[in-house]
């Protein structure tokens, strides 16, 4: 069995694979659980709430559990699935979704979930921000199954607000505030702050945060004696090789080129 466990703020992702078959296992989800089946195809048995539901899920199909629900799952076969928990109350301060879908596909959710978990590999601290907002697109797409609709944001984040909120970045270069944190200053969720910051700025927080964060180390650079590792460091990379491809991805260059 190969287990991968990422906490980013108010997502968390668990990775299962090769998981032998099961019976009878039960669980409370603490927190709206998406669950997409990965690699083969397995007849899962499934039971919440009364209700009953078996089936043969294949690669790429999901299922969706709401918070707080009593759940019990057996399998007869080999499992695979990568499991995204979201926190409703703190990425949209309402609960979203309190129904449950035993079995169905929707592509985009799938890619979403996906997504997350790769960012979520790639070791930089700034990742929250991108699991995070990813997290509100499933949010929002999880509304149009249920016939919701999100009241219109404003238009645009005022000055006054954009200021404090570049100047919250700016102080935590080393440990990136979070989207609640970020929407808190402007009044509004985490699902509204980051359609606000891209409709004001054009760039998403995930990338605003990376250019403040690869600007500051290029001038970290340029002071006398600087290391790569210890700007690294500085700015919250533990692995030199996420700071290299961050700065490269900003700067068009690696940091032992723009030293050179």
């Amino acid at each position: 069995m190969t287990n991968e466990d990422f906490e980013q703020g108010a997502i968390s992702l668990r990775l299962r694979r090769k998981l032998p078959p099961c019976e009878q296992v039960r669980a409370t989800t603490s927190r709206l659980l998406l669950g997409v089946h990965l690699d083969q195809a397995t007849h899962v048995d499934q039971r919440r709430a009364g209700k009953h539901h078996q089936g043969q899920f294949w690669p790429g199909e999901l299922t969706l559990i709401p918070a707080g629900m009593d759940c019990e799952c057996s399998t007869d076969g080999p499992a695979a699935f990568l499991h995204m928990e979201i926190d409703e109350a703190t990425l949209a301060r309402k609960t979203v979704w309190s129904g449950t879908k035993f079995q169905f596909q929707d592509a985009l959710l799938r890619d979403l979930a996906l997504a997350a978990l790769r960012k979520a590999r790639s070791g930089d601290p700034a990742a929250r921000l991108q699991v995070e907002s990813l997290g509100t697109l499933v949010l929002a797409r999880l509304r149009l199954h249920d016939g919701g609709r999100e009241p219109p944001p404003p238009a645009s984040l005022g000055q006054a607000t954009l200021a404090r909120v570049l100047e919250l970045m700016r102080a935590r270069l080393d440990a990136p505030p979070s989207l609640a944190e970020l929407g808190d200053l402007a009044d509004v969720g985490p699902d509204q702050f980051g359609r606000l910051f891209r409709a004001t700025t054009g760039l998403t927080p995930y990338r605003c945060f990376q250019w403040l964060r690869m600007t500051e180390a290029r001038r970290r650079l340029t002071m006398p004696d600087a290391r790569v590792l210890d700007v690294a460091v500085s700015l919250g990379f533990s692995n030199p090789s996420h700071f290299a491809a961050a700065f490269r991805k900003v700067m068009g260059l690696n940091p032992r080129a723009f030293l050179a």
